[in-house]
């Protein structure tokens, strides 16, 4: 089981005797043991140690010899026992770097990325002489990104900056550029492909790989504020002069878009007088010419963008029907383009929209990459777009651009919200899948739970594409490792007094294990996952004496059972993906009285929904999900505000938009934020009779 503290340790404080002298920081204290990883401070790994004496190296090589042989000879714990041995006396040999090397590999493959960041501290702070150091800092540096330490790892880019060589810089720039972006480090990304790309020892198809990942990121995924941060720093600086370019014009466009027109000509200027012999001045010439034609707008018109073929067509097709029928007799013409589910065709159909079309706003896409790219087009262009993707960032790239998507943040701060206001709730466990809708539903709760000052009691996690989830589960409640409970060590130990046969001293162990109680210290349990692969672990949760049920006699039968007395009942607890008529058949009886959080509750009595959904169904021959029901309250948003306002210019619909009452929808009550993020609550919902319905309603005892 992990608790807070192991699931998120600290840097660690095995510090060797020269550390102190090259922390970036003023001081070697370590910050204490229960600071989060993305939280803590950076202490910059030395470049040079002591080394061992040479007696003491070929002791330390004996020793991680005889553990190989150990190994090979099936004794993985005389193994195990030898290379511990070996990192406590040796700690800065070359054999217990290959052993923390080896330890860091098994965790990271694990998912247990703390472990495998641990271990590799070890190395590049006792042997930063190791053989194999350049890899070591490549793949610490990526772990520091995946697990949410970006500035870290670009602190480690740089204190390397000034000591190693370029090779070896490149490679480890090209290895994080991409994972520091999409954490939303856009900024040092950049710089470091360029400072990478700048070394005079670098070898030029590696310069041309960097310089063109570089071109490609300012052109497009960067967002505006990295943008203008970076021609701050570096426009005059000769190393920046093949990207800086694109970066005055992208400026020059967001500064038109937000009505800049002395910023505007500004940068345009700049680009025909420090640039003519690059592209971009032309595409600037393009640009001013593209400002004319921009402002046909006709304010009756609204593009819609939607994947209506390919892999996703399903879904694009279903949305199209619920914003059809939100616009139906609004007076109002919809051109509904296909994005094919493709970034690229996304950006180009948005064009479309404006220059053919002349669309006074634009609703969708529906998925992240395609939504980014539509995003960074439309604020580009200055027209509105309702993206209906929840991909995080969208909204930063400008505001022009509004997001609709429930995102996961807003999910999993209403279901912490719900828990500690409508349950009284303060202590949770966390079993969650390490996909990135896993990862940040879990990050994003448990700093909420942080921020109520509640307590995270155990957090276990598993592949996405697992069936079995007996290992978690027992983690999670201390059953996995029995050994380390002293009250099953003495059971065991009375058991081997009895000198029982071995199919008698197996069935005996087994039924100590069984009798073994869960520790569940716990009142819910977080499993952000879908409804299909709750059906899984509901009942592995159940097997473990984990004790669902809420109805008092249910309750006390499962005691019974148990053999636990005193035992409370576990809440299972999710979000949106839990909200289907699958979740309901795959959990059978498991999932009775789990809560969850959702902006759509279909069964609601409210007329809207009654409507929306007859209306719906009766067109698609199924019933409307969440992406459907935000797809139609993003259509009658945005149709509310042209009917009322009667905005003439894609810039009084933008401000529009922003200042818009509350509208109330089949999803309850939007409003946008000044950044263009939705605000909205959540419905919470419970699972009673096998029938999903509004938390503290009354039960209709049907079943579904």
């Amino acid at each position: 089981m992990q608790t807070k503290a192991s699931s998120r340790p600290m840097f660690s404080t095995l510090l060797p005797w020269g550390a102190c002298a090259l922390l970036w920081l003023s001081a070697c204290a370590p910050t204490g043991p229960g600071a989060p990883l993305s939280r803590r401070p950076f202490i910059a790994p030395p470049q040079a140690a002591p080394s061992l004496a040479p007696a003491e190296e070929a002791e330390a090589r004996h020793l991680w010899e005889a553990a190989q042989k150990a190994s090979d000879g099936k004794d993985e714990q005389g193994a195990q026992a030898m290379r511990d041995a070996l990192v406590k006396r040796y700690p800065g040999s070359e054999a217990a770097a290959w052993v923390y090397e080896a330890r860091a590999h098994a965790a990271k493959e694990a998912g247990h990325l703390d472990q495998a960041v641990a271990a590799l501290e070890h190395i590049l702070f006792e042997r930063p002489q190791y053989s194999r150091i350049a890899r070591v800092r490549e793949d610490y540096a990526l772990l520091l990104v995946r697990v949410g330490r970006k500035d870290d790892a670009l602190a480690l880019y740089q204190s390397l900056s000034r000591t190693t060589a370029g090779p070896e810089r490149a490679r480890m720039g090209q290895a994080i550029m991409q994972p520091l972006m999409d954490a939303g480090a856009g900024k040092g990304a950049m710089e470091i492909a360029v400072e990478a790309s700048s070394a005079a020892d670098v070898d030029e198809a590696k310069r041309q790989q960097l310089r063109a990942w570089a071109l490609q990121v300012a052109g497009g995924a960067l967002s505006l504020a990295d943008a203008e941060a970076l021609w701050q720093a570096h426009s005059q600086d000769p190393a920046w002069r093949f990207v800086a370019p694109i970066l005055a014009l992208r400026l020059a466009k967001n500064a038109f878009h937000q009505g800049d027109v002395a910023k505007t000509d500004a940068m345009l200027k700049i680009l025909q007088k420090n640039f003519a012999d690059t592209p971009y001045a032309e595409q600037g010439r393009d640009f001013a010419q593209l400002m004319q034609a921009q402002h046909e707008v006709d304010v009756t018109t609204v593009g819609v963008l939607l994947p209506l073929s390919g892999r996703y067509k399903q879904f694009g097709e279903r949305s199209r029907l619920a914003i059809d029928q939100a616009f139906a007799h609004s007076g109002i013409k919809l051109v509904v383009k296909d994005t094919e589910g493709d970034a690229n065709q996304a950006a180009t159909q948005l064009e479309a929209l404006i220059f053919e079309n002349h669309a006074v706003a634009v609703i969708g896409p529906l998925f992240s990459n395609e939504a980014m790219a539509a995003a960074t087009k439309a604020q580009e262009l200055g027209v509105p777009l309702l993206a209906l993707s929840h991909r995080a960032g969208l909204n930063e790239v400008g505001p022009y651009i509004f997001r609709t998507a429930l995102t996961v943040e807003a999910q999993a701060k209403a279901l912490a919200k719900m828990a500690f206001e409508e349950l009284n709730m303060t202590r949770f466990a966390l079993l969650y899948p390490r996909s990135r809708y896993g990862m940040d539903f879990t990050q994003a709760f448990w700093d909420e739970v942080d921020k109520r000052h509640g307590e995270i009691r155990g957090v276990e996690s598993y592949e996405p594409s697992q069936t079995t989830f007996k290992e978690p589960v027992r983690r999670l409640v201390g059953r996995w490792y029995l050994n380390a409970r002293p009250e099953f060590r003495e059971a065991l130990k009375a058991l081997k007094e009895k000198n029982y046969s071995a199919l008698r001293m197996r069935s005996e162990v087994a039924k100590l294990d069984k009798a073994s109680p869960p520790l569940v210290d716990f009142e819910g349990l977080v499993i952000p996952d879908s409804g299909r692969q709750l059906g899984l672990i509901a009942p592995a949760v159940a097997f473990e004496d984990i004790l669902l049920a809420k109805d008092a006699k249910a309750l006390e039968r499962a005691r019974r059972a148990s053999k636990q007395s005193t035992a409370q009942a576990v809440t299972l607890m999710g979000a949106s993906t839990w909200n289907s008529a699958q979740t309901l058949d795959a959990c059978e009886q498991y999932c009775e009285d789990g809560v969850f959080v959702d902006a759509y509750y279909g069964n609601s009595s409210d007329t809207r929904v009654r409507d929306f959904v007859s209306a719906f169904t009766s067109r698609a021959g199924t019933e409307p999900y969440l992406s459907e029901a935000q797809a139609f309250d993003t259509a009658g948003f945005l149709a509310r505000v042209l009917r009322q306002k009667r905005p003439q210019n894609r810039s009084a619909l933008k401000d529009a938009l922003m200042a818009a009452e509350p509208y109330t929808g089949v999803t309850g009550r939007m409003q946008f934020d000044d950044k263009g993020e939705l605000i909205k609550d959540l419905f919470s919902l419970t699972i009673k009779n096998h029938q999903i319905q509004l938390l503290g309603a009354p039960s209709s005892g049907r079943r579904r």
